[in-house]
């Protein structure tokens, strides 16, 4: 079946958003509803167990998109990020409070499902060689409820081109190496996790289970000795690095000199792992991400250039 998926910031929790949604550019779509199973513990009932009944539902899954600038900061809003002036900058989920509402709508079945008080645990965004850029989110939420009824509301993608990977950047302490990187990964956890009562089928928390981390990863195409052996070096002294990687809408200019450009910038990177690969003679870097002196990990900043001259 045919659907289409639905995306907006809710004024508060408790109070899903049914109007004023944004379409996603959804390539995959797998948040749904999950339910357990409570097993009677009882030892009379011969062979088999005794019996069952419905247990804990809980909102859970991923959902990727081919985003714009406007749609990654949508869902940055909803991953624990607070925009201060151009940046958005990490908080913890607590602090931000901000959920949002995801709607599945079957246009053509006449129904559509609300996916109420969602957060995202993890957040991925993958630009690779030859491909659009792609961002990937690890859902929680409360609830999930079917409405029997076509939606009336209007929604409208994100305004902007999607990212692609023509026009990244990659400068590592102040060297672009843009041209030696087949991809880049970033993954952003929250280490979040849904609660519930005694009293409710439903999540009716979602709080912190631990410290969240930051990883990226750089696949080069090229195995460098001397970038190697710089590497190690890195390694052993534990030395940190400054990574910002810097996405443009405007991709035909080599300075983009309209729409908007995104920097997610790292200040305090330190190489985790080095994994060369002797069969296609390339080098993969694993990066920890760790706050600054200002306590940032990560940024994205975001600056608007217009419709240009």
């Amino acid at each position: 079946m045919d659907y289409k998926v639905l995306f907006g910031i809710q004024d508060r929790e408790g109070q899903p958003k049914v109007t004023g949604m944004n379409k996603l550019a959804h390539t995959s779509f797998n948040v749904d509803q999950k339910q357990g199973t409570i097993e009677s513990k009882r030892l009379d009932g011969g062979r088999f167990k005794a019996d069952a009944y419905p247990g804990r539902k809980s909102v859970e899954g991923d959902l990727s998109t081919e985003p714009n600038i406007n749609e990654i900061e949508a869902i940055l809003q909803g991953s624990g990020f607070v925009k201060q002036g151009d940046t958005y900058k990490h908080k913890d989920i607590e602090a931000t409070n901000k959920f949002f509402t995801l709607i599945k709508d079957y246009g053509s079945k006449n129904f559509y499902m609300v996916y109420e008080d969602c957060v995202v645990n993890n957040l991925t965004l993958s630009v690779q060689q030859e491909a659009y850029v792609e961002l990937k989110a690890d859902v929680i939420g409360k609830q999930r409820k079917i409405n029997k009824s076509k939606y009336r509301g209007s929604a409208e993608l994100y305004p902007g081109n999607r990212l692609i990977c023509y026009g990244a950047q990659i400068v590592q302490d102040e060297t672009d190496i843009s041209a030696d990187v087949e991809g880049v990964d970033i993954t952003i956890s929250n280490s979040v996790e849904g609660k519930g009562g005694v009293n409710s089928r439903f999540n009716t928390k979602i709080e912190k289970n631990g410290k969240g981390t930051l990883t990226a990863s750089l696949n080069l195409n090229t195995f460098d000795l001397d970038d190697y052996i710089s590497s190690i070096e890195k390694m052993d002294s534990n030395k940190p690095m400054k990574v910002i990687l810097t996405l443009k809408e405007d991709v035909e200019n080599e300075v983009a000199k309209k729409g908007k450009v995104l920097e997610v910038i790292m200040p305090n990177v330190k190489i985790g792992e080095l994994s060369p690969n002797e069969d296609s003679g390339t080098l993969a870097k694993t990066l920890n991400i760790f706050p600054d002196e200002n306590g940032d990990a990560i940024m994205f900043k975001v600056t608007d250039k217009g419709a240009g001259a």
